[in-house]
């Protein structure tokens, strides 16, 4: 049995984040919050539309990342309990006792490849769920600290 690298794994979900194009802002510098009064009114307005449109891509994005989580996951499950208790019936039709649960399982994983693939593919979509909360949280950070100033 083949164990995955992790490294290998971050590496392919930072290069798939890195792939989502955030709509362009139109400035020629990054913002830098301290920066703001540089803005006119007109400019951070702009702005704040440009993060909402920023937040409802990054949000589509969310939802298709959770849905494949949900729909590798019911696959996973059903993989799961049907080789469980093909295991099982294996170990009654020899006669044998049955393990305790914990080594059933491992045994389950150890037998079957797919399920270590859809695992570990699980795995990775949690890790990119959290960049792109991350992202979120950034964003919506961004959108308030530049209304707050809009509104001094």
């Amino acid at each position: 049995m083949t164990l995955w690298n992790i490294q290998e794994m971050m590496d392919g979900v930072e290069k798939e984040f890195s792939s989502y194009i955030l709509p362009d802002f139109g400035f020629e510098e990054e913002l830098v919050f301290d920066k703001l009064y540089r803005y006119s009114k007109e400019e951070l307005q702009t702005l704040l539309v440009l993060y909402a449109q920023q937040k409802s891509y990054v949000e589509e994005i969310k939802s298709k990342c959770e849905a494949s989580i949900k729909v590798q996951q019911g696959a996973y499950d059903e993989g799961y309990y049907v080789a469980l208790y093909d295991i099982c019936q294996e170990y009654q039709n020899n006669k044998l006792r049955k393990p305790p649960l914990e080594e059933l399982r491992a045994e389950v994983i150890a037998r079957n490849k797919p399920l270590r693939d859809i695992n570990k593919n699980i795995v990775g979509e949690h890790v990119l769920l959290s960049r792109i909360i991350g992202l979120l949280e950034k964003i919506t950070t961004q959108y308030y600290t530049t209304k707050d100033f809009l509104n001094r």
